[in-house]
């Protein structure tokens, strides 16, 4: 399934929960603010029942991390294990109430990744790897986060337009996260997202039933969460449009909330002024290194000097700025994602944000 593939590309570039400190900098009178604040956001525990559209995060004792969502009848695993040096994204359905099997893609030997989960009474998540046959147990007892909600739908059949729209939202008290989100998603939403989303499709089906190439266009949205702990929220959105011709467009977009201030954090909240005036030297080289190129190809291929995007998300380890196609370079380059750790920006950046982090 397409949508797979986008899991796995936001994989790639890093989902995890992050650890935070405090700013060391506030007040007494500040201190205790925040603390009060802080304690106000805890992740509820999501009641899951098959059949209806739902993520939830999970974490266990063991540092082991499970992202688990149904989209119409459709499961998706997101699972980090600490044996493992990358993240896998798995998909299947249920067989029967609440368990479910999902699989992943062969890898160079041909062997499939397969499990079987149950999701237990008290909204746990138990894992058993089929090839190994060793168990792995996760619960939602998480501080610091706080639960998001599915929204939307998947339309893939043969000689239909693919239309998938997967929106994760975040529990209504946080509005002002919400709104962003959607903003950054879509350009004209009005009313209320589901009938919204639902609005959407038909629009979709109808310009594409009226197009001679209308049963192969293809309109994928989908989002995650590369963070979501501490307070701080890191969202991605993927989105895919094809509509005839040489090729499709797809780029990706990023937001990273504050969620105590309740405000969207900015290049400007994480460096200062001075900083910012060293980012793109900084950004230069790493491009040129993950290119493997010279500074001659780098001035045949990209438009130079470059501009620092704001287009970027933090991570447990680091922050990552991401160029879609086009914008500094031709369609055929692709994007290009700088990954900065903070022990990096340590030697020449000393903003509190990066304090912070560190």
């Amino acid at each position: 399934m397409r949508i797979l593939c986008l899991l796995t590309m936001f994989i790639a570039l890093g989902l995890n929960s992050c650890k935070t400190g405090e700013n060391t900098n506030d007040n007494s009178e500040k201190k205790s603010e925040k603390t009060e604040k802080t304690t106000q956001i805890t992740y509820e525990a999501v009641k899951i029942n098959s059949g209806v559209n739902f993520y939830a995060h999970f974490e266990s004792t063991d540092g082991n991390i499970a992202d688990l969502r149904e989209m119409n009848g459709n499961v998706f695993l997101v699972l980090g294990l600490s044996e493992q040096a990358e993240m896998i994204s798995l998909d299947g359905s249920y067989y029967k109430n609440n368990e479910f099997m999902v699989k992943g893609v062969r890898d160079e030997n041909g062997k499939q990744a397969k499990y079987k989960g149950r999701i237990t009474a008290d909204y746990g998540l138990e894992i058993t790897d089929e090839n190994t046959g060793k168990k792995y147990t996760f619960s939602q007892d998480y501080v610091g986060g706080i639960p998001f909600e599915a929204h939307g739908f998947i339309y893939e059949k043969d000689d239909e337009p693919v239309d998938e729209i997967f929106l994760l939202l975040p529990d209504k008290k946080f509005k002002n996260l919400e709104n962003a989100i959607i903003d950054m998603a879509f350009d004209d939403k009005k009313g209320e997202i589901d009938t919204y989303l639902t609005a959407l499709h038909n629009e979709f089906t109808k310009e594409a039933k009226s197009a001679p190439s209308g049963a192969y266009w293809t309109r994928q949205i989908t989002s995650d969460l590369l963070l979501n702990d501490k307070g701080i929220v890191s969202y991605a959105i993927y989105s895919y449009s094809f509509k005839g011709g040489a090729h499709g467009y797809g780029e990706q977009k990023f937001l990273v909330y504050d969620l105590e201030n309740d405000k969207k954090i900015t290049l400007k909240d994480v460096f200062t002024d001075a900083e910012i005036e060293k980012l793109p030297k900084l950004m230069y080289e790493k491009i040129k290194t993950n290119r493997g190129m010279n500074d001659e190809q780098m001035k045949n291929e990209y438009t130079l000097p470059l501009k620092v995007t704001d287009n970027f998300y933090l991570s447990p380890k680091g922050i990552t700025f991401v160029y879609n196609p086009y914008e500094i370079t031709s369609y055929a380059m692709g994007e290009d994602v700088v990954f900065i750790p903070y022990e990096d920006l340590q030697k020449d950046f000393n903003s509190d944000f990066i304090k912070k982090f560190n």
